[in-house]
């Protein structure tokens, strides 16, 4: 465990240092979703400072597409670990959306896009209530519309429309 806090600290570190620097971005959420395989590592990552930089950046409108689908990605894998942090997730939900309005024929970041509504739907209301505030439903259906019949996307759009939709009811 002790490698991997230093680990992070030194991801914290390169994320401070190169805050704009795309490559660096993208590496830095793939080695992160790497070390959250479990609750153990989840808990050491949230506890530390790079959570809550990589939301600043991926709050920002100038985000590259990329940076964040990997940024979702590695969001994604925290909310299954420690479903409280979905709460923390609404500052970094208007630029998924917006992304996946500018970015409808980008199969791979529609797919990790509605993965990650889906799953932060999936434990917190707040968060449930910011993505129908911004027409997330709507979103949804035209990217069920757009992506009808491919699988990769269909699935976990269909999961994030359920999630919004029927589970509200209740």
């Amino acid at each position: 465990l002790l490698e991997i806090e230093g680990a992070i600290g030194s991801i914290a570190c390169v994320l401070v240092m190169h805050p704009e620097n795309e490559a660096v971005l993208e590496h830095a959420c793939g080695i992160l979703t790497s070390l959250t395989t479990t609750n153990e590592l989840a808990s050491t990552v949230i506890e530390s400072d790079v959570c809550p930089t990589l939301m600043e950046v991926l709050g920002s409108s100038q985000t590259p597409v990329s940076v964040l689908m990997t940024g979702v990605v590695f969001f994604r894998t925290i909310c299954h670990a420690e479903h409280d942090f979905a709460e923390k997730l609404n500052g970094i939900i208007p630029n998924v959306l917006d992304a996946m309005r500018q970015h409808t024929d980008n199969t791979k970041f529609q797919r990790e896009a509605c993965g990650f509504l889906w799953v932060a739907s999936c434990y917190s209301e707040e968060t449930k209530s910011t993505i129908m505030s911004m027409d997330g439903v709507a979103l949804l259906m035209a990217t069920l519309e757009n992506y009808n019949g491919i699988d990769v996307v269909e699935e976990v759009a269909l999961g994030a429309f359920r999630e919004l939709t029927l589970n509200a009811q209740h």
